[in-house]
């Protein structure tokens, strides 16, 4: 846990039922009421209070009630309800609902996930999600709910490179969403026309992008 002063306290990895059993931390947020989640690789996603709490709730797949589709979590965030969104490397999108349960949005069945990988969750500030999904392009859930709309490739370019991984997402202040990729360079996202503009590295142009893999 890092302070103003530095690192305050260490977690260290446990095998008690209510520990850090996962040494893989893939994603972490906080929620409006201080209670801090965990993505894990392998573990599902880890619950603490509060930054003083050193307890773990764990959740996870389970086949007793509607739950995580596996334990593998790549991204955790809270939308503007507060509420818990969960993206899996291989079993879709989850929104969390009463008593520890949780709700499946996206997943295969969809027919857009190749592979059922979520990797990136960015909640605008009109509580629509917009899921960058592993090989499979974007995924926009107007107002928290299907339908939805997907952009598995972004123009003639991107589908000639075969790079539809979605890496990063972001909104600026006028309300465009730039979304980085592996490969196929930075696109600009304008909600009201729906188009797409490129962004690419050119080893001629030294003012271009220095490579076309954009993480953040």
């Amino acid at each position: 846990v890092i302070g103003p002063i530095g690192i305050e306290r260490t977690i260290p990895q446990s095998d008690a039922p209510d520990g850090l059993t996962s040494s893989i931390i893939e994603s972490i947020v906080q929620d409006p009421k201080g209670a801090i989640y965990l993505g894990t690789n392998g573990s599902g996603v880890l619950r603490l209070d509060d930054e003083n709490d050193q307890t773990f709730e764990y959740f996870t797949h389970s086949h007793n009630k509607p739950s995580l589709g596996n334990n593998i979590i790549s991204m955790v965030d809270i939308d503007r309800n507060g509420i818990l969104l969960v993206g899996t490397d291989g079993a879709g999108l989850y929104r969390s609902e009463v008593k520890g349960t949780f709700a499946h949005i996206l997943d295969r069945k969809n027919k857009i996930l190749e592979n059922g990988s979520v990797h990136k969750i960015f909640v605008d500030e009109q509580n629509n999600y917009w899921i960058g999904l592993f090989g499979a392009g974007l995924a926009f859930i107007p107002g928290n709910r299907p339908p939805f709309e997907h952009y598995q490739f972004f123009d003639s370019a991107m589908e000639r490179l075969a790079k539809n991984s979605v890496l990063a997402i972001v909104e600026d202040h006028a309300k465009m969403i730039w979304i980085g990729t592996d490969g196929a360079g930075l696109y600009k996202f304008d909600p009201v026309t729906r188009h797409f503009t490129s962004y690419q590295h050119s080893p001629t142009n030294k003012n271009t992008l220095s490579a076309n893999v954009v993480k953040s």
